[in-house]
C-alpha cells in the first residue's frame, strides 16, 4: 500500500485549498470561487461523516476543475494549488485505476463508476467465498455478521438479469431525475461510497471470524476475498464506514 497521508498533510491541504479559494476569487470570480459554499460543503461532510480525506479528494478535483474554466476564461495559466496537493490526488485517482469502469448511468463520474465496476467484480469473482447460513456454527461470530451482512448483499451485490444490483438500478434513477441537481447528486454519490463502506468492512469482519474459525470450506479463496475487500476500502477512502454492531 502507498504511504499513508498523515492528519497533518491533510489539514495542510485544506488550509491551502482555502488560501487558494480566496486568492483566485479576488483575481477572477467571487461567485464561481465561493469560499462560503467550500465552508458549507465541509461542513455538511463532517456532519454526515464523510472521512475528511475523502472530501478533500472530491474539493481538490472540484478546485482544478474551477480553475480550469477561470484560466481558459480569464487569464493565462499560474501556478495555485501546492505540490504536495497536487500528489495527494494523484496519488487517489492511482488507487482506482485498476478497477473496471462500469458505464451504468452518464451523470455518474468516474469515481462512482469505479466503485460500481469493483463491486461488480466482487460479485463475478469472490462472491461465492460469501458463505450461507447453514454453513455457519449458530451463535457463532460469523453466524452473527452474516445475518447483518444478507440483506445488504442481497440488496448491493447479487445482480438482477445479470447487469446490475437493486441498490445500483435505484442509484441510477436517483442520478436521472430530471430534478436533481449538482449537489442532489454529490449527496447521493456520498450515500453511495458511505453504503458500500458499511457492508464491505462487514464483509472483512465475516471473513476474518471464517477464516478465525476454520469454517471456511476454501481458505485460499477465503483470503483473496478479504485481501481485495481490504483493499477496496482502502483504495476507495471507505474504511472509516463502520456500523457499531
Amino acid at each position: 500500500m502507498a504511504k499513508k497521508i498523515t492528519d497533518s498533510e491533510i489539514n495542510a491541504a485544506l488550509s491551502k485549498l482555502k488560501e487558494q479559494y480566496n486568492i483566485y476569487a479576488e483575481r477572477y470570480d467571487k461567485s464561481l470561487f465561493n469560499i462560503n459554499r467550500f465552508e458549507d460543503r465541509y461542513m455538511e461532510s463532517l456532519k454526515i461523516g464523510i472521512p475528511t480525506d475523502t472530501f478533500l479528494a472530491g474539493e481538490i478535483k472540484t478546485f482544478q476543475e474551477l480553475k480550469k474554466m477561470a484560466e481558459e476564461k480569464y487569464a493565462p495559466k499560474n501556478t495555485a494549488m501546492s505540490d504536495r496537493a497536487e500528489e495527494i490526488f494523484e496519488e487517489y485517482q492511482s488507487r482506482i485505476e485498476k478497477y473496471p469502469v462500469i458505464n451504468f448511468n452518464s451523470r455518474a463520474d468516474e469515481e462512482t463508476r469505479r466503485l460500481t465496476g469493483m463491486i461488480k467484480y466482487f460479485y463475478e469473482n469472490f462472491y461465492s467465498s460469501i458463505p450461507s447460513a447453514y454453513q455457519l456454527e449458530p451463535g457463532s461470530e460469523s453466524e452473527k455478521l452474516f445475518q447483518i451482512i444478507e440483506p445488504r448483499i442481497n440488496n448491493m451485490i447479487i445482480e438482477r438479469s445479470g447487469i446490475l444490483s437493486p441498490y445500483i438500478l435505484d442509484l441510477s434513477m436517483q442520478l436521472d431525475k430530471i430534478t436533481a441537481s449538482q449537489s442532489d447528486r454529490e449527496r447521493i454519490k456520498k450515500e453511495y461510497f458511505k453504503e458500500t463502506g458499511f457492508l464491505f468492512n462487514l464483509m472483512a469482519d465475516l471473513f476474518k471470524s471464517i477464516l478465525h474459525e476454520k469454517t471456511s470450506t476454501d481458505p485460499d479463496k477465503t483470503g483473496r476475498a478479504l485481501d481485495y475487500v481490504e483493499n477496496a476500502l482502502y483504495d476507495f477512502r471507505i474504511s472509516d464506514f463502520k456500523l457499531n454492531i
